[in-house]
């Protein structure tokens, strides 16, 4: 049985081959609304939209905080 609305997963990934592959494989699923991020600030911007499932990536590059800190957010 089928969800009656798609599972939001939402990707917050800076780097560009790990985020497009994350976001390829889970998009191939029709139950799952995919949503990749490169920087928290474009995270935080949409988190209004209340993902269901959120993936950090630990390390963030230029300045961001690392995912730790966003999870604490």
């Amino acid at each position: 049985m089928r969800p009656t609305k798609p599972l939001k997963i939402f990707i917050l990934e800076d780097d560009l081959w790990y985020g497009t592959m994350l976001e390829h494989y889970l998009s191939l699923n029709p139950d799952y609304q995919v949503s990749r991020f490169e920087t928290e600030k474009a995270f935080f911007q949409q988190l209004h939209e209340q993902p269901d499932v959120v993936t950090l990536d630990y390390a963030l590059a230029e300045g961001d905080a690392d995912g730790s800190k966003v999870l604490k957010k």
